[in-house]
């Protein structure tokens, strides 16, 4: 009876691990987004300082979404609608953010070192004094986007459009901005 006892903890334990990662995306998928009392209007959840690192939330729609200070590291993000959302002092350190739509995010602050951003739309973002330290930003959209005082030490930038970005308080000579549209940036 023990040993029963045992294998059913053991078969509980493996059935909750593997099905945790497909309830979190639907939990997110069915509550980040609530309709109000006259079903038309639609307001972001709130994820402030959730532990969702390594969670697999590709595609997701998360809009508006507070996840200020929350834990994403390694998750993947690849994909998702993040506009307007704001990740103030969250930590992406790994994060895949590939191709996500990021435009006019708060990102300040953020911990983005060694994060995917290929390809992503980070137009009006703001990244100030966030580390994209080893971050890929090949062929992202930054037009418009603050990153005053960011951390961009080792970061690809291949293909990167920063027009009219706000680049002041950047080591610009250990950039590596070859290919990358910088027209109309603020330097100084």
């Amino acid at each position: 009876m023990r040993r029963g006892w045992i294998a059913g903890i053991v078969i509980g334990a493996v059935l909750v691990l593997v099905g945790w990662t497909p309830m979190t995306r639907t939990f997110l998928q069915d509550f980040v987004l609530v309709t109000d009392a006259s079903g038309s209007r639609q307001t972001p959840k709130n994820y402030r300082g959730a532990k969702l690192a390594g969670q697999d939330l590709r595609g997701q729609d998360l809009e508006g979404a507070d996840l200020r200070s929350a834990d994403l590291r390694g998750t993947n993000l690849r994909g998702a609608h993040l506009s307007g959302a704001n990740f103030q002092g969250s930590n992406l350190e790994g994060a895949d953010l590939s191709t996500a739509i990021l435009e006019n995010a708060d990102l300040r602050g953020a911990n983005l070192v060694g994060a995917l951003l290929r390809a992503a739309d980070l137009a009006g973002a703001n990244l100030s004094a966030s580390r994209l330290v080893r971050a890929d930003l090949s062929a992202a959209n930054l037009t418009h986007a603050d990153l005053r005082g960011a951390d961009l030490q080792g970061a690809q930038l291949n293909d990167t459009l920063l027009q009219q970005t706000d680049l002041r308080g950047l080591d610009l000579a250990r950039l590596d901005l070859e290919d990358t549209d910088a027209s109309a940036a603020r330097v100084r």
